[in-house]
């Protein structure tokens, strides 16, 4: 699901760091998507990662995602 949030294509997101004079007008961006990146894209799952998270917030997410894991699996 390209456009849906940060992942594999990150060049093709739109985001306001790609924007800029060095980046926005330099044809930065590949002409297509490249298909490692796609794969990734479509496939990966990411999880927030900060020093500032707790040990409980942590578990929380892992929780929440084993909750998840299970019902789709069900």
């Amino acid at each position: 699901m390209r456009g849906t949030g940060p992942g594999g294509e990150f060049a093709f997101e739109g985001a306001a760091f790609l924007t800029g004079p060095v980046v926005g007008g330099a044809g930065w961006r590949p002409a297509q998507r490249l298909p490692v990146a796609r794969e990734l894209g479509e496939t990966s799952l990411m999880f927030l990662v900060h020093p500032t998270l707790t040990a409980a917030q942590t578990a929380k997410t892992c929780t929440a995602f084993d909750h998840v894991l299970r019902k789709a699996s069900a």
